[in-house]
C-alpha cells in the first residue's frame, strides 16, 4: 500500500515521524524544564498560561519560547500570542495563536490546554456599551477532544506539539502554520500560508504591517500590499537556475522551501529549480545551518536571517532576496505617483498635484498600519487632490512599467479596459498590457514606475481625473463670499441663535452630534436634499421593495454628464424601536459603504439627513439580486419580475423583468461566485477599516448586465479596527441558514463568520437548492451526507483513495444542479470547487479559510493553474446544522470521511 501513496504523503509522513521521533526523545512523564531557565518545554492538561507573565515555555535547546503579550492601545486591551525565536532574532514571531495575523481585541488573554485534551486561545471580547460583562472567546483551539492527549511540549525545532498516552503526536504546528511573521528555514511553504512583514510592538515581539507574501495561483511567490491589495512583486520559477525535473502536466509549483536558494517543487515533491539570493554585501551566505529563516522587511522586501557573528544573542544580517529596484517599493512615493529609476525621484502624473498632507512612506487608507521606509527610501509623499464625483470624470492614459496582476482579465482592446472603468464607479484606475492583452482594476494606486528611455512600455494606466479641477483659488473665493454672506445675514444668524435657544438640550446635542458624524466621514459620498430626492423618485412613486427598515424606491438623479438611474433606500420608523435605532441604522451603512471602494461591491451614490428624513442612494443594479435568479431555476413560486428581496435595498425594478436565459450558466455562476468572493475579501483584509458585512445571503449579491456580482446592504456590517479579529454581538442578527454556529454559541463574530455564509452561497450555486429544505435540513449537512454515502460512511479510506474513489460524475448527477446537466463542465472543476465551499461551512472558526484563501482557491479553479486546493475539511455535525437553521438537525457525518475529501497532500493542510 505504500507504493500507492503520493510523494506528498510521503512527505508528511517523514515529517509526522521527524516530529515523533523529537516527541519520543523530548517528553518526559512530569513536566519538563529547560536548561538554565527554568522554563518548562513540556506541560500536562489543565495548565493555563495568561499574560501575568509573558514567557511560559521554551525549548529544551532555549531557542524557542511560548510567548503572551496584553497592551492598550488608543484606550482598547489588545493581545497577542504565539511561538518566537528566543534571543537570536529581534521581533522574530513565528507563528501566532490568533485566527489571523492581527492582534485580538480583547483582555486577559490566555493559552488554556484544557482536561479534554483541547489547547485553545481564549480572551475575553470588549465590554458592551449597555455595562454588561462579556462572556469568554475563543481565537483558535484544536480539534483533538477524545483523542488521549497528555501534554503539550516544545520541540527543539519550535514545533509545538499535543502528545497522547502513547508517546505518540496527534496535533503539531507544523501542519497548521497559516499566518507566518518568518519562514523557518526548510520549512515547507504551501499556498495556504501567508508571510506578513512585521511592526515591532516591544523589542522581542512584532504585529503585522502593510505587505504581504504567498503563493499565488501560477506556482510563484506574490509580494503584495494588504490594504488595496495589488502585487508589487514576483519570485518564480521562470527566473530558476539548474531544473532537475520537468514532469508533464506537474508543471506548477505547489510550494517553496528557503535555504541558501528558494527552491520550488511541485505537489508531488519534484525539485522544478532554485532562485538564488541576492546578496546585498560581499559576504557569502553562511552555511544553511546558520541561517534561522525569512521575513518580509518594513519596505515590503524579503531578507534571509543569520545572526552576526559580533553578537549573535541580539543582532541579524540581512540579504536581499527579491527587489533591487528603486521604484519598486509600492510606498516609496506615496498613491498616484511617478517614480523614476534613473534619478530615484517622485512626481505627479497629469491631473495630480504634490500634496504631503500624508506621513512618509504611510499606507494612506490605514495609517495605524504603522508602515515605514528605511532612510534610503524615504521620499515625499504624494496624494491625488481631485476625488472623481459620480461620472464627472475624464480618463487620461499615462505609459508606465508596472508589475503582472493576477486579478487582470483578457480584453479585446485598450478601448475596452478604458470603457470597463470609466462605467464602473469603483474604479479608479485601469492597467492595459498589449503584450497580453489584459486589463486590471485599481479602486487605488500607490508608486507607478516610469519607462526607461531605453525601454518603451506596452503598459498603459488610465487614471480617473476629475473634470472640475480645485485650486487655491476656489478656497479663497469661497471665504470672501462667505465673509460677504455673513455680514448680509447677521439678523438672519441671531434669529438662528435665538430659535436653537427655544429648543430642548436634547435636541440640541443631537443635531451637533449628526453633523459632527457627518464631517468626520472620509470620502463622504455627495449629500442630496430631501425635496432633491422626492423630485428623482417622482415622490416616491415607484416603490420597489420594502424591508425591515425602510423601503426601496426607483429614481433617477442629475449628474454633470446627463442622468444616473438610482435605488434610493427610505428608512423610516416601521420595524425600528426608536428613531436612535433608525439613526444607528443609517449611520453604520454611510460610515461602511462611504469608506470602501471596490469593483465588487455596491456602491453609495449619495444620502440624505435632513431633520427626520434618513435616504440612501445606491447605484443601480439592472440584473436584480442572485437569489431571484436561483429561485426561477428552482421554480419557486416567488415573483420573478421583483428585483429585491426585503433586505435588499438596492437592484433593479420591477419594471424590468429578468432576461432569458433564466437559468443562470456554468459561467456565469462562476463568475458571480468569484466576484463575491473578492468583495468579501476587500472587506475583511483590505479596506482601511476591516468589516464583517455580518449578513452574507444571494439576496445581498447583485447583478449587473454581464452578471458580474457585487456585494450590497451592509446594514448589519460591523467595522473592526485594522489591528481587530472579532467583536461580540448583543442581539442576533443575519439570516436563518446562513448564520455561522458561533454566532449562537458565544456571540463572537469574525470575518470568518461571513466565510460560512459565504460557503452556504456557494452551495447554492452548485446545486440549485435553498440552504434550508423541509425534508433534507440544511444544505451543507445534505451535501456532506451525499458525499459520505458515496465514499460509504463505514469504510475508513485514506487520503488518496477517497478523492480518486469519489467520481466527478457521481457528484453531478447527485450534488449539482441539474439544470447544469447539458453543460461541458471542464473535469473535476465542479469538485474542486464543492471542496472550498466545503471548507468555508466548517463548523469551528479556525477551521475555515480566509476570504484570501478562497480567492486564491477559485482563482486557480477557474483559470490557467491547476493546483489542489489545501484545505482541511472536518466534520459538518448535527449540532452545527442545528445552530445554523435553529429547528433542525441532521445526521453527523464520519470525520475520516470529510477529512478524505479535502486533503490531498498534507494532513493538516
Amino acid at each position: 500500500m505504500v507504493s500507492e501513496f503520493y510523494p506528498m504523503q510521503r512527505v508528511s509522513l517523514a515529517l509526522h515521524i521527524i516530529s515523533l521521533l523529537y516527541g519520543l526523545l523530548q517528553i518526559r512523564p512530569c513536566r519538563g524544564m529547560g536548561a538554565t531557565t527554568g522554563l518548562p518545554f513540556s506541560v500536562p492538561l489543565g495548565t493555563s498560561f495568561n499574560t501575568d507573565h509573558t514567557l511560559w515555555m521554551q525549548s529544551e535547546n532555549e531557542m524557542f519560547q511560548v510567548d503572551i503579550r496584553e497592551w492598550i492601545e488608543d484606550g482598547v486591551s489588545q493581545c497577542m500570542g504565539g511561538v518566537r525565536y528566543t534571543f537570536k532574532t529581534p521581533n522574530a514571531l513565528i507563528w501566532s495563536f490568533n485566527s489571523g495575523p492581527d492582534p485580538v481585541t480583547g483582555s486577559d488573554c490566555a493559552l488554556n490546554l484544557r482536561n479534554d485534551g483541547v489547547l485553545a486561545f481564549e480572551y475575553t471580547p470588549p465590554v458592551p456599551v449597555n455595562g454588561s460583562s462579556s462572556s469568554r472567546a475563543v481565537s483558535w483551539k484544536t480539534q483533538t477532544a477524545g483523542l488521549g492527549v497528555r501534554n503539550l511540549t516544545l520541540l527543539n525545532n519550535g514545533n509545538l506539539v499535543l502528545v497522547d498516552d502513547g508517546g505518540r503526536i496527534v496535533w503539531q504546528s507544523f501542519t497548521v502554520l497559516h499566518d507566518l511573521f518568518l519562514i523557518p528555514t526548510g520549512l515547507e511553504f504551501f499556498g495556504n500560508m501567508t508571510l506578513y512583514d512585521r511592526v515591532a510592538l516591544y523589542a522581542d515581539f512584532s504585529t503585522p504591517g502593510c505587505y504581504a507574501l504567498s503563493m499565488g495561483s501560477q506556482g510563484s511567490l506574490i509580494m503584495f500590499t494588504r490594504a488595496n491589495r495589488y502585487v508589487y512583486h514576483t519570485i518564480g520559477v521562470a527566473n530558476a537556475s539548474e531544473p532537475k525535473a520537468s514532469v508533464s502536466n506537474d508543471t506548477i509549483a505547489e510550494y517553496i522551501v528557503i535555504r541558501q536558494n528558494i527552491d520550488f517543487y511541485t505537489s508531488r515533491g519534484v525539485l522544478l529549480g532554485h532562485v538564488p539570493h541576492n546578496v546585498l554585501s560581499n559576504d557569502p551566505l553562511p552555511n544553511v545551518t546558520d541561517l534561522i529563516g525569512s521575513a518580509l522587511f518594513k519596505d515590503g522586501n524579503l531578507m534571509i536571517n543569520r545572526p552576526s557573528e559580533p553578537n549573535p544573542n541580539h543582532h541579524l544580517y540581512y540579504y536581499n532576496s527579491s527587489i533591487t529596484s528603486f521604484c519598486a517599493f509600492p510606498l516609496v512615493c506615496g498613491e498616484y505617483s511617478l517614480c523614476n529609476e534613473t534619478s530615484r525621484s517622485c512626481s505627479c502624473p497629469p491631473g495630480f498635484r504634490i500634496s504631503y498632507d500624508m506621513a512618509t512612506c504611510t499606507a494612506t487608507d490605514d495609517a495605524t498600519r504603522k508602515c515605514s521606509c528605511p532612510t534610503q527610501y524615504q521620499m515625499p509623499a504624494f496624494n491625488s487632490t481631485c476625488v472623481p464625483a459620480d461620472s464627472s470624470y475624464s480618463l487620461r492614459p499615462i505609459s508606465v512599467s508596472f508589475p503582472p496582476q493576477p486579478s487582470s482579465f483578457t480584453v479585446a482592446s485598450q478601448a475596452e479596459c478604458s470603457d470597463l472603468c470609466s462605467k464602473n464607479s469603483s474604479c479608479n484606475a485601469a492597467l492595459f498590457d498589449s503584450n497580453t492583452s489584459s486589463c486590471a482594476l485599481f479602486p487605488i494606486l500607490y508608486t507607478m514606475a516610469t519607462p526607461s528611455e531605453k525601454n518603451n512600455s506596452a503598459q498603459v494606466m488610465f487614471l480617473k481625473i476629475s473634470v472640475m479641477g480645485t485650486g487655491p483659488s476656489t478656497s479663497i473665493t469661497g471665504i470672501v463670499i462667505g465673509c460677504v454672506a455673513a455680514g448680509i445675514v447677521t439678523f438672519v444668524i441671531v434669529g438662528i441663535l435665538l430659535f436653537w435657544r427655544r429648543q430642548s438640550m436634547q435636541h440640541r446635542l443631537a443635531v451637533l452630534a449628526q453633523e459632527r458624524f457627518l464631517q468626520e466621514l472620509s470620502k463622504l459620498p455627495p449629500r442630496f436634499s430631501y425635496k432633491e430626492l422626492e423630485i428623482a423618485t417622482d415622490n416616491f412613486s415607484k416603490r420597489l421593495g420594502r424591508g425591515g427598515f425602510g423601503s426601496v424606491y426607483e429614481g433617477e438623479v442629475s449628474t454633470p454628464t446627463g442622468t444616473m438611474k438610482v435605488a434610493v433606500k427610505r428608512l423610516d420608523q416601521a420595524g425600528l424601536a426608536t428613531s436612535s435605532a433608525m439613526d444607528t441604522q443609517f449611520k453604520a451603512e454611510v460610515a461602511t459603504i462611504g469608506s470602501v471602494s471596490h469593483v465588487n461591491l455596491v456602491s453609495l451614490k449619495g444620502f440624505c439627513m435632513e431633520k427626520s428624513a434618513r435616504l440612501l442612494v445606491f447605484e443601480f443594479m439592472p440584473k436584480g439580486s442572485l437569489d431571484k435568479w436561483l429561485s426561477e431555476a428552482r421554480g419557486d413560486d416567488s415573483d420573478v419580475d421583483t428585483h429585491f428581496s426585503e433586505s435588499t435595498p438596492m437592484g433593479g425594478s420591477r419594471s424590468h423583468r429578468l432576461s432569458l436565459p433564466k437559468v443562470l450558466n456554468w459561467e456565469r455562476r462562476c463568475r458571480i461566485a468569484l466576484d463575491t468572493a473578492r468583495g468579501l475579501e476587500y472587506l475583511h483584509h483590505q479596506s482601511a477599516e476591516h468589516i464583517v458585512h455580518c449578513d452574507v445571503k444571494p439576496a445581498n449579491i447583485l447583478l449587473d448586465n454581464e452578471f458580474h456580482a457585487k456585494v450590497g446592504d451592509f446594514g448589519l456590517a460591523k467595522l473592526m479596527g485594522s489591528d481587530s479579529q472579532s467583536f461580540a454581538m448583543t442581539t442576533l442578527k443575519g439570516t436563518r441558514g446562513y448564520v455561522a454556529p458561533e454566532w449562537l454559541q458565544h456571540a463572537t463574530i469574525t470575518a470568518k463568520s461571513d466565510v460560512f455564509s459565504y460557503g452556504v452561497v456557494l452551495l447554492e450555486l452548485l446545486t440549485g437548492r435553498k440552504c434550508i429544505d423541509p425534508e433534507h435540513g440544511h444544505l451543507g449537512a445534505w451535501v456532506m451526507k451525499t458525499i459520505a454515502d458515496g465514499l460509504g460512511v463505514e469504510v475508513n479510506l485514506n487520503t488518496t483513495t477517497a478523492l480518486e474513489s469519489l467520481e466527478t460524475s457521481f457528484l453531478q448527477q447527485n450534488i449539482m444542479d441539474q439544470n447544469l446537466s447539458d453543460e461541458d463542465i471542464p473535469e473535476d472543476v465542479f469538485k474542486r470547487i464543492l471542496i472550498v465551499a466545503l471548507a468555508c461551512v466548517q463548523s469551528e472558526p479556525g477551521e475555515r479559510p480566509t476570504m484570501g484563501f478562497v480567492v486564491q482557491m477559485l482563482e486557480d479553479t477557474m483559470g490557467v493553474s491547476y493546483g489542489q486546493p489545501s484545505l482541511r475539511l472536518k466534520n459538518y455535525s448535527a449540532h452545527t446544522a442545528t445552530i445554523s437553521t435553529t429547528d433542525f438537525s441532521s445526521s453527523s457525518v464520519s470525520r475520516s470521511a470529510m477529512s478524505d475529501l479535502g486533503q490531498k497532500r498534507m494532513e493538516g493542510r
